[in-house]
C-alpha cells in the first residue's frame, strides 16, 4: 500500500468538483472526468459511481416532508411525527397499539427505488432482525404496502452523537432559549460527557461489544459513525443504521471484501479500494471516539493525520486526554489493517478495563445550565418519555455487578453467573490487599481482575453451551490470594432458531443462483448465546433430496456436483429441492490435536470453530505424554482416546489413554500389532467400536484408501477395504469422523501451511471444502487430530424444512 492509497481528502476534493462540474453539464460521466485525473483515475472509476448512488439516496432524502406531506398511517401505524432522514429513507414516530407503545418505523417510498434499491433495504431489514443485543437497536417487523417498504424498531428517546457534537462547535454565544427539544438533549449529553473519560469509554466499550456481537453474525456494519449512535435517558448506547451492512460469506470462504461504501470521512483506508473487514469498522469506531475526546468534527486531512500520528501526538493537542485511552484510539486507527485491533471484541475489552479504573468527573465540576434545568420539563412537554421494553430488566450496566458470591463451600468460594454476562462481580474484602496478586489456577487465563475496584471479570463473554474451563463444567476455577474461587455459568435453554429472512414468504423457500451452487452458501441460525456457531450442531436429517446437498455443522451448505453441472431432476420432479435440516443446542463440535514441537515434544490442544472462519485454541498441555511416534488419534466423546504408534518391527500398536484434567494421557497398550498395515496415515472412529483408517494405496501415486474396522477384544482391528481412491491427499497430517458423512481433515501444502478442511463422504469418495479461502491455520506439524461432539441431556432441537428453488 502506498501514502497515495489512503488521501482520502484527494478524493473528497475531486468528489466536490465533479458535482459542480455535473452541474453545468448534467451528461459528464465518471469515465470523462477520470480521464482528467489520471493519477487517479482508478480510484476514481471505483468510487464515484458507489458515492453517485449513495448521493442520489441523499439528495432524495433532504427533501424533507412537509407537515402536510407526513402521512397519517404507514403499514397499519399511525404517524406521530417526523423524527429524521436518513440515506436509505424517513424515519417517524408511530404509534403500536400492539405492542402499546410508539415505535420507530423506516420507511422508503417504492417509487423511489429501484429492484436494487429495494433488495438493499430488505438486506438492512434482514441484517438487523439477526442481531439481538442490549447495544443494538431492536427490529420489530418488516413489512410493504402499495406504495412503501418499512420496518419497524424500537424508539431511542434520546438524541445521537454528532448531535453533541454539533452543538459543542456551535458558537458559545448562542441563545440556549432558541434550542429545540432534541438540542436541549444533546447540550446536557455534552456537559457530562466533557472530559469524562470513563463515560466515553463506556460508550466505546458499547459500541464496540455491539460490533463484536454483529461480526460474529458475520455481519459488518460499514458505516459506524456518531450519526448512527444513539444515546437514550438512561445513558445508554445503541447502534443504529445497518442499511450499508454486508454479510461475510462469499464462494468457498466465510470472509470476503466488499465495494467501497460508507461514509467517507469515517471510512478506514482499505474502503477506499473496495475491501472491508472486521477491522474496517474498528477504524471507523477509532474516529468516533476521536470526535468525542477532540469535541471537533472529523476532517479528511485529521483522519489521515490520525492514522500515521504516533504516540503522545493526540495528547499534546489535549492534554488532558490519558495516555491509556489515547493508546486504545490510535491503535483502533491504525493505517495497516494488522497494525489494529483484530476484533472488536478485543477492542471493548481494553475500553472496558480502562473505564474499570477510572473516575468520573466530580459532580462539581459540570456547569448548571438552563439545559440541565430544565430538561425534565422539556421532555415532559416534548412527550419523549417512553415506557421501558421488558428487555431493558435484564440488560447489562457497566456499573453494575453482575454476579454475587453464593454459598461459601468447604474449599472455595463460589459464584454464579448466567451466560452472556462477563462481569463476575466484587471479591471479598477480607482476602486483603491484592494490588499485586497475580490470578493463578487452572482457568485463570479466563478472567481479568481490577485490584483497585475489587471486580473479577470473564475475558471472553461465557456461554454454557461452549464451556471454556479446563473440564468443561462450566465451573471454572482459580484463586486469588491463595483463596480458592469457583465461577459456575447458568444456563438459559432456549431452542435454536433459524433466520426465518432467508426464506420466502412461505417460510421455507430459499431462491439460490447457479453461482451460489458453485459455491458454498451459508444459513444462520441462533440460540440463546446469540452467537454464531457457539454450542450448535446442524445436521440434514432428511427431506427426498437429501443426498444432494451436504452441510457443515456450523450451518454451510454444499452442494454436490451433479446438482451444480448437471442439475439432476428432483425427487417429485417439481424443481425444487427439499430437505429437513435439524439444528441442535449444547452440542459443541471439538477438535483435540497433536502438535510436535521443536524440542520434539506432542503437545495437546483443544480446538473449535468460531465466527469469521477461524480456529479457536487452548493449549492443554505442553508435554501430553504420549509417544513420539504416534501416527494418529481417534476419540468419539473426548474422555477416552485411541492412538496408533508405529514400531521397530514394522507393525501398528494400538494404544487406549484417558485424557487427565493436566491435559495428559494415562494410556495403556491394547495390542501390539493391532492388524494394520504400516501404511497407515488417518485413523478416526465414531462411538470407539467402529473405526475408519487411511493407507497409501501400494503401487500408485497420489492415491489413498479408505477402510472400516471393527475393533475385537484383544486390541486388534478386523478390516475391509471402502475405496480404491478416496480423492483425499498424501499430504494428510490428521483424520477425524464426526458422524455418518462428515469428516475433518488437516492437510500440508508445499509451502509449509496446514489448513483445515470439511470433508463429506459421497459414496465412496469426498468431497473438501477450505475452512477459510486464504488463511492458513496451522504452522506446527500436526500429528493426529481428533473430533467429537458433547451432547448435552438438556439439549434442544429445532427441525426446519428447507425448499431450495434454483433461480432461472
Amino acid at each position: 500500500m502506498t501514502a497515495a492509497d489512503f488521501q482520502l481528502h484527494e478524493i473528497e476534493q475531486l468528489w466536490s468538483r465533479f458535482k459542480e462540474q455535473r452541474a453545468d453539464a448534467d451528461d459528464l460521466s465518471v469515465a470523462e472526468f477520470a480521464k482528467q485525473f489520471p493519477a487517479l483515475a482508478t480510484d476514481i472509476l471505483r468510487v464515484f459511481p458507489l458515492m453517485m448512488e449513495l448521493d442520489e439516496y441523499a439528495n432524495t432524502a433532504d427533501e424533507l416532508p412537509t407537515s402536510q406531506q407526513i402521512p397519517e398511517q404507514i403499514g397499519g401505524y399511525p404517524i406521530v411525527r417526523q423524527i429524521g432522514v436518513g440515506g436509505m429513507g424517513v424515519v417517524y414516530e408511530a404509534q403500536c397499539d400492539t405492542l402499546r407503545e410508539r415505535v420507530a418505523i423506516k420507511v422508503i417510498s417504492s417509487e423511489r427505488l429501484d429492484a436494487k434499491g429495494i433488495e438493499r433495504f430488505k438486506q438492512e431489514a434482514r441484517a438487523v432482525a439477526s442481531l439481538h443485543h442490549t447495544n443494538i437497536v431492536p427490529l420489530y417487523a418488516f413489512g410493504e404496502s402499495t406504495d412503501h417498504h418499512f420496518y419497524t424498531m424500537r424508539l431511542i428517546d434520546g438524541p445521537n452523537l454528532a448531535d453533541v457534537v454539533r452543538i459543542a462547535a456551535e458558537a458559545s454565544n448562542e441563545s440556549e432559549s432558541d434550542r429545540s427539544v432534541s438540542d436541549v438533549v444533546a447540550w446536557e449529553l455534552l456537559q457530562r460527557l466533557r472530559n469524562n473519560w470513563r463515560l466515553i469509554a463506556q460508550w466505546g466499550n458499547q459500541a464496540a461489544s455491539a460490533l463484536a456481537h454483529a461480526h460474529a453474525k458475520q455481519i459488518l456494519h460499514r458505516d459506524v459513525k456518531p450519526a448512527n449512535l444513539l444515546i437514550d435517558s438512561a445513558n445508554k448506547l445503541w447502534v443504529t443504521d445497518f442499511g450499508l451492512a454486508k454479510r461475510t460469506l462469499d464462494d468457498n470462504s466465510l470472509t470476503s471484501m466488499y465495494h467501497a461504501v460508507g461514509t467517507p470521512r469515517y471510512m478506514a483506508p482499505e474502503q477506499l479500494r473496495g475491501i472491508s473487514d472486521e477491522r474496517s469498522d474498528i477504524f471507523s469506531l477509532g474516529l468516533t471516539l476521536c470526535e468525542l475526546v477532540t469535541l471537533q468534527k472529523m476532517d479528511s486531512a485529521t483522519r489521515d493525520a490520525l492514522s500515521v500520528a504516533k504516540p503522545g501526538e493526540l495528547r499534546k493537542r489535549h492534554p488532558q486526554l490519558p495516555e491509556e485511552l489515547e493508546h486504545i484510539i490510535l491503535r483502533a486507527l491504525a493505517l495497516a489493517p494488522q497494525d489494529r485491533y483484530q476484533s472488536a471484541a478485543a477492542m471493548a475489552d481494553d475500553l472496558n478495563a480502562f473505564a474499570g479504573k477510572t473516575q468520573p468527573p466530580p459532580e462539581g465540576r459540570r456547569p448548571r445550565t438552563l439545559a440541565t434545568t430544565s430538561l425534565g420539563i422539556l421532555l415532559a412537554i416534548g412527550g419523549l418519555f417512553l415506557a421501558s421494553s421488558t428487555n431493558d430488566a435484564v440488560s447489562h450496566n457497566l456499573d453494575s455487578v453482575a454476579a454475587q458470591p453464593v454459598v461459601h463451600r468447604s474449599d472455595r468460594i463460589g459464584f454464579k453467573v448466567p451466560e452472556g454476562t462477563d462481569s463476575v462481580g466484587e471479591v471479598p474484602a477480607d482476602f486483603g490487599d491484592l494490588s499485586a496478586i497475580q490470578l493463578a489456577g487452572e482457568d485463570a487465563s479466563r478472567f481479568q481482575f481490577d485490584p483497585r475496584s475489587r471486580q473479577l471479570r470473564f475475558r471472553q463473554t461465557p456461554d454454557f453451551e461452549v464451556p471454556l474451563d479446563r473440564d468443561m463444567d462450566n465451573v471454572y476455577s482459580l484463586q486469588i490470594a491463595e483463596h480458592p474461587l469457583a465461577v459456575t455459568v447458568s444456563d438459559v435453554n432456549e431452542p435454536p432458531q433459524f433466520d426465518q429472512f432467508v426464506f420466502e414468504p412461505d417460510g421455507q423457500t430459499i431462491i439460490l443462483s447457479r453461482q451460489q451452487l458453485a459455491s458454498a452458501w451459508a444459513i444462520d441460525v441462533r440460540d440463546d448465546s446469540d452467537r454464531l456457531y457457539d454450542g450448535l450442531c446442524l445436521t440434514i436429517t432428511g427431506g427426498a433430496d437429501r443426498e444432494l446437498v451436504k452441510m457443515t455443522t456450523q450451518g454451510v451448505f454444499v452442494f454436490d456436483r451433479k446438482l451444480r453441472d448437471t442439475m439432476p431432476a428432483d425427487d417429485n420432479g417439481d424443481g425444487i429441492y427439499e430437505i429437513e435440516v435439524t439444528a441442535r443446542d449444547q452440542t459443541p463440535i471439538w477438535f483435540a490435536r497433536l502438535e510436535q514441537q521443536p524440542d520434539g515434544k506432542i503437545s495437546l490442544l483443544r480446538e473449535r470453530v468460531v465466527a469469521g472462519a477461524k480456529l479457536e485454541s487452548t493449549l492443554l498441555s505442553v508435554d501430553c505424554l504420549i509417544r513420539r511416534d504416534v501416527v494418529d488419534i481417534a476419540t468419539a466423546d473426548g474422555k477416552t482416546f485411541y492412538h496408533l504408534h508405529s514400531n521397530s518391527s514394522e507393525k501398528v500398536s494400538l494404544f487406549r489413554s484417558t485424557l487427565t484434567q493436566r491435559g495428559t494421557f494415562e494410556s495403556t497398550q491394547l495390542s501390539q500389532d493391532c492388524c494394520l498395515g504400516n501404511d497407515v496415515i488417518g485413523f478416526a472412529t465414531l462411538d470407539g467400536k467402529e473405526f475408519r483408517y487411511l493407507t497409501r494405496q501400494r503401487g500408485a501415486l497420489q492415491a489413498l484408501r479408505m477402510y472400516q474396522a471393527t475393533l475385537r477384544d484383544d486390541g486388534s482391528f478386523d478390516s475391509q477395504p471402502l475405496s480404491a481412491d478416496c480423492r483425499l491427499p498424501y499430504t494428510i497430517e490428521g483424520f477425524s469422523w464426526l458422524d455418518t458423512t462428515r469428516f475433518h481433515h488437516v492437510r500440508r501444502l508445499g509451502s509449509g501451511e496446514r489448513l483445515f478442511y470439511f470433508s463429506f463422504q459421497s459414496g465412496d469418495r469426498f468431497e473438501n471444502m477450505r475452512l477459510h479461502e486464504s488463511e492458513s491455520q496451522y504452522t506446527g506439524q500436526t500429528r493426529g487430530q481428533a473430533a467429537w461432539q458433547e451432547h448435552a441431556a438438556t439439549s434442544r432441537s429445532t427441525v426446519q424444512t428447507i425448499r431450495f428453488q434454483i433461480a432461472p
